[in-house]
């Protein structure tokens, strides 16, 4: 029989209604039980209402992390992650993303249902982030379970060492937990990009872009082989999309050593000629510097920073740092050309994206090409906004 914890019967409406995962201590009636991390429990209103189940956590606010509400038909935690993963997976099958060689997002922590947890997986390789102990715990029958979905035709590594960790006292956690891969190779479009999660940032590649990197090569293709510059270029992913689609030169800026060894082993893999590229290792604020003083020109310029409001307490100074950004970028663009702008901070909004943008681009004519969120293979849930963090916009400048 599951143990059953009591919450208080105003979470009725958060939770029913609002459809809120996240269960804090405060919110538990009377003290709060004597439980094992990982524990499966049934989930209650101090009147007796069903509200639904899910996972015990000890580290962190966070009491109870909920996978179904307002039901339970589950018994134990490996057929509720099964049950989980099976849909998660069917979810991305009937989106049309599945395939073996390509690299899609399986779960999206809330937007799975599976909170505290992001599965990506890579050409038969899957790489997976605990942002709790519930699934440090769980481990083996996560693995398990991704090894029946996947019919045991993959590796299973673990890259659990970002910060939210730390902040709340969980220590990094990293290493191959099934099979002998490591690293891997996806087609996406036309091009091939390697992935290494134990030298790359995040999981390995950054997913969330994947349609924004493919999108590239059909505006490419409307340009006379242009010259395209590639800021915070990481493994290089847009400007290899923009040299397939034969543009005449791409400019890599990126600071990270260790990405940039990386892109190196994507030029060779795509075959691109040594003199159609350039890498600058170093500070991007200080390369754009160093650019304008050249007189350089792109037409076009790929502007993909990580996040300048890390919490809600620098907006402000984020917000500010991203025109700046934008501004000194749009200086370098040879008219008419494309610029593309990204943010993945989640405290900055839409409109306030949009805003930032408009005042990048005040006294020059021109028209947003499209303007994307976050993609179909990263759900996110009304109570869980941040998940639809990615605001990004392609515009043509014109002369």
């Amino acid at each position: 029989m599951l143990p059953v914890i009591r919450v208080h019967h105003v979470l009725e409406k958060e939770v029913l209604d609002r459809g809120t995962l996240m269960i804090y201590s405060k919110w538990i009636v009377g003290p709060r039980p004597k439980l094992e991390p990982g524990k499966f429990v049934i989930v209650e209103s101090e009147r007796g209402e069903l509200l639904g189940c899910g996972f015990y956590d000890t580290v962190g606010p966070v009491a109870i992390r909920l996978i179904s509400i307002g039901y339970c038909k589950y018994s134990s935690a490996k057929e509720a992650i099964m049950d989980r993963l099976e849909k998660a997976y069917r979810k991305r099958k009937m989106l049309g993303i599945i395939c073996t060689e390509c690299g899609y997002r399986l779960v999206h922590s809330d937007g799975d249902m599976l909170p505290g947890l992001i599965i990506d997986y890579y050409n038969e390789l899957i790489v997976y982030q605990s942002s709790s102990i519930v699934w440090d715990k769980l481990q083996d029958v996560l693995v398990e379970s991704l090894l029946e979905v996947y019919d045991s035709k993959i590796s299973v590594y673990e890259k659990s060492v970002q910060r939210t960790r730390l902040e709340i006292g969980l220590q990094p956690k990293e290493g191959l937990r099934y099979g002998n891969k490591t690293t891997s190779i996806v087609v996406e479009g036309s091009v091939k990009l390697y992935v290494d999660p134990r030298r790359g940032q995040k999981t390995g590649l950054f997913l969330d872009q994947r349609r924004n990197r493919i999108l590239l090569e059909r505006f490419i293709a409307h340009l006379e082989k242009p010259m395209v510059l590639d800021l915070f270029s990481y493994t290089g992913g847009f400007g290899i999309h923009a040299l397939a689609a034969d543009a005449k030169k791409a400019v890599f800026v990126e600071q990270d050593k260790k990405a940039i060894e990386i892109l190196l082993k994507n030029i060779e893999l795509n075959k691109i000629p040594r003199n159609k590229i350039e890498i600058i290792n170093d500070n991007v604020w200080r390369t754009l510097r160093y650019l304008a003083r050249r007189k350089e020109r792109y037409q076009t310029i790929i502007v993909d920073p990580p996040a300048f409001i890390p919490h809600k307490e620098v907006k402000q100074k984020g917000k500010e740092a991203y025109l700046h950004l934008y501004q000194h970028s749009l200086h370098l663009l040879d008219k008419p050309g494309i610029i593309f702008y990204s943010s993945c901070s989640a405290f900055l909004g839409e409109d306030e994206f949009k805003e930032v943008i408009q005042y990048a681009l005040t006294h020059t004519n021109y028209h947003v090409l499209t303007l994307q969120r976050t993609p179909e293979d990263h759900p996110s849930r009304p109570s869980a906004p941040y998940l639809d963090y990615l605001k990004s916009a392609y515009i043509l400048v014109e002369d």
